[in-house]
Parts: C-alpha cells; sequence; structure tokens
C-alpha cells in the first residue's frame, strides 16, 4: 500500500467517496469547458488521463475496504463503460451525460448538496436556424416578471417567431432575469420596445397581421379549434391584470386555452409556448399541403 492509497483508506466512508465524487465532477467540468478543443482520441488529453486514473484508483481503493456493497458495483460499472465509450470515440455529449448521471448518483449517497450548476446544460445549440422563418410576432405588454419575459424570448427563438415586442412595463434584454431564462436565445430574435401599444397594433395590422390576443374572457375562442391567419400577431398581457379592455377589442380574434384542473390559466410563459406550438403547427402542415 503507496502513501497515497494510505492516506485515502483512512479517511471517513463519506470522505473517501466525496474524493471520487469531486474527480467526477472534474471530469465533467472538463468535458463542458473544453470539449470543443478535445483531441481526436480524448484519451491523449493529459487531464482526462489523469482525472480517469484518480477515479479508478479510488474506486478500487473502495472496494478493498469493502465499503458500499450494494452501490460500489454499479458505479464501477457505469466508470467502465464511460472509459469504453472514450475509448471508442463515442460523441461528447453521451459521455458527458454518463458522466453527469455517475455524479448525481454518488453525490446523492455522499450528502452532497446539489447546486444548480451542478446540472449539467446539454446543448446543440446551432449558429444558424434549424428551420424557415414563422410568420409571427408577439407583443409582450406590462409583462411583470423578467424570468416570464426570457422565458418567452427562448419559446420565440425556438418556434422561429419573426418579432418580440416589449410594451409597458415589461423588462428590457439587457435585464439579467430575462438573460437568465432566455438561455443565449436573445441573440436568435429580433426585440424591438415600443412605446405605444396602440400604435404598434395600428401598424401590425395595416402590414397585413391578424391580431390574436390572449386572454380568458366570455366569448373568447377555443385555441384547440382556432384557424389561424398569417402573418400574425400574439398579444399577451400582464399576469395579474391581463389585456385592457381597449387592445382587447382591438384585437381580431380573442382565444384562451382550455383548463382542465382547478385553475382557470396557465403562467403567461407556458400560455404562450402553447399556442406557439399550436400556430406553428397549423403552418407547417399549411405549408405540407401546399407542396
Amino acid at each position: 500500500m503507496n502513501e497515497e492509497q494510505r492516506k485515502f483508506t483512512d479517511l471517513s466512508t463519506r470522505k473517501q467517496l466525496r474524493e471520487v465524487v469531486t474527480h467526477v465532477n472534474a471530469l465533467q467540468l472538463h468535458l463542458v469547458r473544453h470539449g470543443s478543443e478535445l483531441a481526436h482520441d480524448p484519451l491523449t488529453d493529459p487531464s482526462i488521463h489523469g482525472i480517469l486514473q484518480e477515479i479508478d484508483h479510488k474506486l478500487d481503493w473502495m472496494a478493498d475496504t469493502g465499503h458500499f456493497p450494494g452501490r460500489l458495483p454499479r458505479w464501477k460499472d457505469a466508470y467502465d463503460t464511460i472509459v469504453k465509450m472514450f475509448h471508442s470515440k463515442t460523441a461528447r455529449k453521451a459521455i458527458l451525460a454518463a458522466t453527469n448521471n455517475l455524479w448525481h448518483d454518488m453525490a446523492e449517497r455522499a450528502e452532497i448538496s446539489v447546486r444548480e450548476e451542478n446540472f449539467i446544460v446539454r446543448t446543440d445549440d446551432r449558429t444558424t436556424p434549424a428551420g424557415p422563418a414563422f410568420p409571427c410576432d408577439i407583443v409582450l405588454d406590462n409583462i411583470r416578471s423578467a424570468f416570464n419575459t426570457g422565458s418567452i424570448i427562448r419559446s420565440a427563438d425556438g418556434f422561429g417567431v419573426h418579432g418580440v415586442f416589449l410594451t409597458g412595463i415589461t423588462a428590457d434584454t439587457n435585464n439579467p432575469k430575462v438573460q437568465k431564462t432566455a438561455m443565449g436565445a436573445i441573440a436568435g430574435v429580433s426585440i424591438q420596445r415600443h412605446t405605444s401599444l396602440h400604435t404598434l397594433i395600428r401598424e401590425k395590422k395595416a402590414a397585413g397581421s391578424t391580431i390574436y390576443a390572449l386572454e380568458t374572457v366570455e366569448g373568447s375562442g377555443n385555441l384547440m379549434c382556432e384557424k389561424f391567419s398569417y402573418p400574425m400577431c400574439l398579444l399577451l398581457g400582464n399576469e395579474e391584470y391581463g389585456i385592457p379592455e381597449d387592445y382587447l377589442s382591438a384585437a381580431d380574434r380573442i382565444i384562451h386555452i382550455p383548463m382542465y384542473g382547478l385553475k382557470n390559466s396557465f403562467n403567461v410563459g407556458v400560455s404562450c409556448a402553447i399556442v406557439l406550438y399550436a400556430a406553428r403547427q397549423q403552418w407547417d402542415l399549411d405549408k405540407t399541403s401546399l407542396q
């Protein structure tokens, strides 16, 4: 037994496991931060090779001490799978997913509090849009929560919305909360601040857009039965007070999302995504039928 192994086995059971968890976390962070720079054979990367050796040695030392007899074989199998993935040049995203899963399994047993940064964001974000533009604008009027604004911007990017307009107290894109929930989607969407909702609606109508107001009011149309007209403009209002009456009357159509539980509406960010999905699906199907 060398000095390093002796020091490790002298630690308490929990501290031994936490050391291994630290190495697994170092591996996944290296994959996140330097994944695009990895060599064709990642095992030639000295950092990766060193981290894998540390994990391998310490899992073996834990087995020698008889700790975690129920879980250790599973952890060892998961580690061996990760090494095989490196050898077979598996996609970095798959290796990262396997490493992150191992980290969470071990961290739970080591009683390590899981923080937000421990959830690895797996992304295949593109530099150009994956599909054609969608003839739809979104107007966010007096949205109180900056987090909701960011979420809607992310949905707008995901569905290929043409543009997003901010009016009233709706937070701007320089707000950190908007940036956090938008998750980088701000760069993929045309976003403009407009001083007058009344003028904006008039301009959109003059340009040929059908104005759809999303609101739970008497006489509104069921989203599930709506036949959208394009180009369209979706108007969303304040989370608590909704869309003012004079702007509702200016809309061409008022629609609602049918609810089947106790509550009468969804969060505005969720609602926006639901309507965009329905409208984008109709538009894609209409285009396909004409081809």
